[in-house]
């Protein structure tokens, strides 16, 4: 069931469907809530099973500018980025639950460099931040899903799913982008 309800969003120019393919060094940053101290371990075990190089950096609501320095040195280390957020969505909160800091590290690292958000919660993150070029959404933050996503991005199972919701201005209800295996 966590396979077929991940949506991929948004793929410019292919860059999740080709990583089955070519299979690039991965630098994969997490951004959860202090109480979520297990978030991207799955998601970093399936990809590395699946022959992935990741290298993992955590970031937390209290981590300060070193860690948000040293998370964008690990990004240039690989020539794509992945990010997987947990952001739980909230009712009326009007807005997201990221800090600037989040949002500015994945602006800057989508301009850069090939870039993959992942959503493990709130499928409103792409609002904003259309700069990313990939995105998928896994709905929940826990081991099955985050497995599930690595298996998606490593090409090893179909992406089928499709918004329940819209996510304006761009992504109506029933969206999703399909990758089908050969």
């Amino acid at each position: 069931m966590a396979s077929r309800s991940i949506v991929m969003v948004k793929d410019v120019n292919g860059l999740v469907y080709n990583l089955r393919r070519t299979r690039p060094p991965l630098a994969m940053v997490t951004y959860g809530e202090d109480d979520n101290r297990s978030l991207g371990n799955a998601l970093a075990s399936e990809l590395k099973s699946r022959g992935f190089s990741v290298t993992t950096f955590k970031l937390w609501p209290a981590s300060g500018p070193a860690s948000y320095d040293s998370a964008a040195s690990a990004i240039t280390q690989s020539s794509v980025a992945l990010f997987a957020i947990s952001d739980r969505p909230t009712d009326r909160r009007g807005g997201l639950g990221l800090p600037d800091s989040v949002t500015s590290l994945i602006f800057a690292t989508a301009r850069a460099r090939p870039t993959i958000l992942v959503s493990l919660g709130n499928p409103y993150l792409i609002s904003d931040l259309p700069e990313v070029g990939s995105y998928l959404i896994g709905w929940r933050s826990n081991s099955v899903t985050e497995q599930a996503v690595g298996r998606a991005i490593a090409g090893v199972t179909e992406i089928t799913g499709r918004l329940p919701i819209s996510i304006p201005p761009a992504y109506p209800r029933g969206w999703g982008l399909q990758r089908h295996l050969p």
